[in-house]
């Protein structure tokens, strides 16, 4: 047994004997100075090895790299392209004889990269790519043309990667052109059980700032990567993101993605399936995939439980202003934003660069304080024109259907409405969107038109086209017509009537058709029926101004009994004539009275005319004055 273990012992002494004969034998700084000359050889970069370069013979060969650095060439603000303080990699040996390959933790600390763009558009990424194109062309001089070698069968080896780690990494865009610098810290990377055909756990994060922005990035997901290393498949991926700085709305949000992706190098093409996107309050479900090309091709099918559209515009309008400083007033600052609301502003050629195609739905939208549910759409842009196809909706107790069609080819957009809507009840509507209240009804509309622009002013100058309205079972809020006209004939008489407390007209039906140009909206057939009421009208609404100029006839046809007056046979066929004006928020009512004088002189002319002339026969005595009286033009003067 003694001798046994003596043996043991001797072997063990002659191995370590071995390792140590081997590592003293093995030049370190010659391999170091090899290394170097091979970089340069094959780049034309330097390579500078400062640290030391160590060897590890048990359990498993391997070696650990010091300080090493890759340099740019001259003239850049970062004197290295790479560096990293420690390398180190394992690889067991006993497998070897079995044809595997068994890589052990393959790990990289502090390394850094520094991607730099010079004043002159220069990258060191450009250089040093091209540094190795020309080092390629001078070794293919060198070269002579050898006899080839027959095909040979080699043992096919089987590879395995423990893991991979990168510690403390840090990614560097510096851009002296547009005067931008971009930083991505505090890198850590790792992976665990790498090999092709079986999912590798893969975990990353990382710090990012750059100029108003900070950000905290993690991420985890499986890597499967297939036998022909053609296709990439990521699956479970939770991914997290806290953004902060003045550009981020409420100073702070935090985005959350979790999803499944596959990228197929062969076609270019990247899907991601069951995604589930949070961000700025909302939730976005579905799928989408993006095809490499010339234009890449977006194809997508998403949905959300809401869209509060109000409430993203406010979270972005108020975030943009606080970034925005507010300077003094002067002539050259009100000249820089008249430019900015210019048309040239809205410039959509972007459009042209995309090639996008996918449905969306949405439960519920809130938009401009209107409440929209189960929205859904084809969305789509193409050629430089965007589109909104099939657009169909819910609204306060109705249906909306249309399309809308943007055209960014030209230098100015431009874009065309198609609009129906069925059912709506519209003073709940025009009340969230218009703040106006003076209407109730059932509405059903038909909406076609076209307009430049982008902007609010821009939209209202430009809009051209027709719309055409139909309201029943509803009322006019602010008016009573019946008592306006109960107030025009007393007036007449130079009588009174009693005011009414609820200003309110009911009707059966209300219709018009407006046609719509150079920022104003003409009608010529509005047309209101009640039981007692006939009315028609014609006029305009500047759209601008939001104006109104409108004169309506109000014809009764029966009883005002119950709109608030007595049943009077003799307002049956009395014309009133109304003018609307003021604003959309504030309409005003009034009589016409010189229409409504020169009416009533015209109906009762005749009338007034026998009894002057019986009057006269009654009270002038002398017979040449009475037919002078009479030969006067009264009919003319009642008339």
């Amino acid at each position: 047994m003694k001798k046994l273990l003596y043996a043991f012992v001797a072997i063990v002494l002659l191995i370590i004997i071995a390792i140590v004969t081997i590592t003293s034998l093995v030049d370190t700084d010659r391999v170091k100075a090899m290394l170097s000359e091979q970089v340069k050889s094959a780049t034309g970069a330097d390579l500078v090895v400062s640290g030391d370069l160590s060897w590890r013979f048990f359990p498993s060969l391997g070696f650990t790299l010091g300080q090493t650095e890759l340099r740019n060439a001259a003239g850049y603000s970062e004197q290295n392209l790479i560096e990293f303080k420690s390398a180190s990699m394992d690889l067991a040996v006993k497998p070897l004889f079995d044809r595997k390959i068994e890589v052990g933790q393959v790990t990289f600390s502090g390394v850094k990269i520094n991607i730099l763009t010079k004043a002159n558009g220069e990258t060191n990424v450009d250089e040093f790519s091209q540094g190795i194109t020309e080092q390629n062309k001078e070794q293919s001089t060198k070269e002579q043309p050898t006899e080839p070698n027959q095909p040979s069968e080699r043992p096919e080896f089987s590879i395995s990667v423990a893991g991979i780690n990168i510690e403390q990494g840090q990614l560097l865009l510096r851009d002296e052109v547009s005067k931008k610098q971009q930083l991505v810290s505090n890198i850590d990377f790792s992976t665990s059980d790498i090999a092709l055909e079986k999912a590798i756990p893969v975990s990353v994060s990382a710090d990012y700032a750059e100029q108003g922005l900070v950000a905290r990035f993690e991420s985890s997901f499986n890597l499967l990567v297939n036998a022909q290393l053609d296709v990439l498949t990521i699956t479970t991926m939770q991914t997290k993101a806290e953004l902060a700085g003045d550009a981020i709305p409420k100073g702070q949000q935090t985005i959350q993605m979790n999803a499944d992706l596959r990228y197929e190098l062969g076609n270019n093409l990247a899907t991601i399936t069951n995604l589930k996107l949070n961000a700025f309050a909302h939730e976005l479900t579905g799928s989408a995939s993006v095809q490499q090309a010339k234009i890449p091709k977006i194809r997508f099918n998403l949905s959300s439980e809401q869209l509060d559209v109000d409430n993203l515009l406010a979270q972005f309008t108020d975030s943009n202003q606080s970034t925005t400083a507010q300077p003094a007033a002067t002539e050259e600052t009100a000249k820089e934003t008249e430019q900015a609301k210019s048309p040239a502003s809205t410039d959509l050629s972007i459009l042209s660069a995309i090639d996008l195609l996918g449905d969306l739905s949405i439960s519920n939208v809130a938009v401009s304080n209107a409440q929209i549910e189960q929205v859904k759409m084809q969305a789509k842009i193409s050629q430089g024109i965007a589109q909104l196809s099939g657009i169909q909706a819910q609204l306060y107790q109705g249906q909306l259907k249309g399309n809308l069609t943007l055209n960014g080819k030209t230098k100015v957009p431009t874009f065309k409405v198609q609009q129906t809507l069925t059912g709506v009840q519209v003073r709940p509507l025009m009340t969230a969107v218009a703040e106006m209240d003076k209407l109730a009804g059932t509405m059903n509309a038909s909406i076609n038109l076209t307009g430049t622009g982008l902007t609010d002013p821009q939209i209202r100058k430009s809009l051209a086209g027709e719309a055409k309205l139909k309201f029943t079972d509803g009322a006019l809020h602010g008016i009573n017509i019946a008592q306006m006209v109960r107030k025009g004939k007393a007036q007449l008489k130079g009588q009174s009537v009693d005011e009414v407390a609820e200003k309110k007209t009911d009707f059966s039906a209300l219709t018009s058709s407006f046609q719509i140009g150079k920022g104003v909206a003409r009608t010529q057939d509005i047309k209101m029926e009640s039981p007692a009421l006939r009315v028609n009208g014609k006029g305009h609404t500047n759209l601008v101004s939001e104006s109104l100029d409108f004169l309506v006839d109000v014809t009764v046809v029966g009883s005002l009994k119950g709109q608030g007056g007595k049943s009077e046979d003799e307002l049956a066929g009395f014309n009133v004539p109304i003018k609307v004006s003021g604003s959309w928020q504030a309409p005003a009512f009034a009589l016409d009275m010189e229409a409504l004088l020169k009416q009533e002189m015209k109906q009762h002319g005749e009338q007034l005319k026998e009894k002057l002339e019986q009057a006269i026969d009654d009270k002038v005595k002398d017979e040449g004055a009475k037919e002078l009286l009479k030969k006067l033009p009264l009919k003319g003067l009642f008339n």
